[in-house]
């Protein structure tokens, strides 16, 4: 499936920078009616003016108070991959600095059971506590043998997005389960394996890292080529690709790495006022964009990819 048809809901916007180094726009996007009022974007380093075609500003007062988002929680839950969102109606812009990274968590059953777990801190604080989960994970890859099933036989394609708390009867210390996030079956066949992958949106600030854990049957590999298979290796959440600013927006929009979409409240007005606008990170791109954490897993798991792939369940 090509990535309009996973970005449009409504109507797409496609921007690209031409020979000139200007922002051109293809299609729809976030145009409006402007009466002669200019839209003004105010930050700390001053102030974006909307510029009618003959080149001169419009005259006008209308603006939009932005507003920074960098909650971790937030950007993977809440607001789960968005970069950018414009409501007109309410004069307000988020904007979700962030950076993308892909995972593979990869799990071997042994002595009749198979778990995986994880944790993320910022500055050695946990985050996440009290949350019932904190990413989604799609399961992509099996054992030829396992016919494309979790551990306990149930098919991958039946089963998505399934993220569950640590629990008692896990490897996690019970002081620490609600800082931990993972898989677990048990009374299931030894030496199997199972492959599941996920992106981290990480607020663009310093100090956020992934641990794995536990018993060294599991194995969670970063789109940076860094892996984690326990407390003790880390992995850095800021060494993917980023969005920082409205020029690595645009970026990214050329790329294929953001998808654009209107959610539209004024019938078929488009671009009215009572419109809103939101940018997201492509995640189906990011997410077939594994290469470096496959070749990471492949350092402790030697596999055929294309043998274990599970193309209905991803």
């Amino acid at each position: 499936m090509d990535w309009l048809e996973h970005c449009v809901l409504m109507k797409m916007a496609t921007l690209r920078v031409d020979e000139d180094g200007n922002i051109e726009r293809k299609g729809y996007g976030i145009g409006y009616e402007n009466d002669s009022r200019a839209v003004r974007i105010t930050t700390d380093g001053g102030t974006i003016a909307t510029i009618a075609e003959d080149g001169n500003e419009i005259i006008g007062n209308r603006q939009l108070n932005v507003f920074d988002e960098n909650s971790f929680v937030s950007t993977n839950l809440t607001n789960r991959g968005k970069v950018l969102s414009i409501d007109f109606s309410n004069s307000r812009i988020e904007f979700f600095r962030t950076s993308a990274l892909p995972l593979i968590m990869g799990i071997k059953s042994e002595n009749s059971r198979a778990e995986s777990f994880y944790s993320i801190s910022k500055n050695g604080k946990a985050i996440g506590e009290g949350e019932d989960f904190l990413s989604i994970w799609v399961p992509f890859a099996a054992r030829p043998s396992m016919n494309c099933t979790f551990f306990d036989g149930t098919p991958l394609e039946e089963t998505f997005d399934t993220v569950a708390r640590a629990f008692s009867g896990s490897s996690i210390a019970k002081e620490d389960e609600n800082k931990y996030f993972g898989f677990k079956w048990e009374n299931v066949p030894d030496n199997n394996f199972l492959f599941l992958k996920s992106v981290f949106y990480t607020p663009n600030e310093q100090g956020y890292v992934l641990n794995g854990c536990c018993d060294g049957n599991s194995l969670i590999a970063a789109n940076n080529g860094s892996i984690s298979r326990n407390e003790t290796e880390q992995i850095n959440l800021l060494t993917g690709k980023s969005i920082d600013a409205l020029n690595d927006l645009f970026e990214k929009i050329q790329h294929r790495e953001v998808c654009v979409i209107g959610e539209g409240t004024s019938g078929q007005d488009w671009g009215s006022e009572k419109d809103n606008y939101t940018f997201y990170w492509n995640e189906s791109k990011l997410l077939n964009e594994m290469e470096n954490a496959k070749a990471a897993v492949n350092t402790i798991w030697v596999l055929n990819w294309n043998e274990w792939a599970c193309p209905k369940a991803s």
